[in-house]
């Protein structure tokens, strides 16, 4: 569960620990318009987010993910809660 951690870097900027620690850098943190700047791609693979709430998350399906238009886990299929 995200704490919203917001560990500084040298130079002062947030750098929270789980983008520090993730292996495959899956994880970015950073002003919402520069990561969306910077992958062009993600918020439109799934869609926006609605400006109600105020996101500020960009969401990016793997390159080998079904394009189908549904987000699916294929070992969670038939599976029950």
């Amino acid at each position: 569960k995200c704490v919203l951690c917001s560990d500084e870097n040298p130079e002062g900027t947030p750098d929270p620990t789980c983008a520090k620690a993730c292996p495959v850098r899956a994880l970015e943190f950073g002003p919402i318009a520069s990561l969306r700047e910077a992958h062009p791609e993600g918020a439109a693979a799934i869609g926006e987010l609605t400006d109600e709430t105020g996101p500020a998350v960009v969401f990016a399906l793997h390159r080998d993910a079904d394009k189908g238009g549904t987000l699916r886990n294929p070992q969670e299929v038939g599976h029950e809660a």
